[in-house]
């Protein structure tokens, strides 16, 4: 898929909308397969985790559009990515660089 910063209004039926947009990362799911699975079982399994302090919930799906998409708040600063991105060669497995140390309370 490909993430893309977005600004957005959350809409809820019957709920007047606000005047104050905020900003978001937006996974439009292209193609098939992911490296996940299709589409659909990304998506589901996202929304299936929920709320999590080690994950980003899902804000919103977004449909009508030219593919499936999700909507996610924005990492914040002080989170840094741990694995780095896939290749072919690495796409079913996390991969990170050689003198990652991660201590068991940090996992945990």
């Amino acid at each position: 898929g490909i993430v893309r910063k977005v600004n957005y209004y959350l809409e809820e039926e019957g709920v007047p909308r606000s005047p104050y947009q905020s900003e978001g990362a937006l996974k439009l799911f292209k193609g098939t397969i992911t490296s996940d699975g299709s589409p659909d079982e990304e998506m589901m399994a996202s929304i299936a985790a929920g709320s999590h302090p080690n994950m980003m919930e899902v804000l919103a799906t977004v449909e009508g559009g030219p593919s499936p998409a999700l909507l996610f708040p924005l990492i914040p600063p002080h989170l840094v990515s741990l694995g780095q991105p896939p290749s072919f060669a690495t796409v079913t497995r996390d991969v990170f660089p050689e003198d990652t140390s991660l201590s068991f309370t940090l996992v945990a």
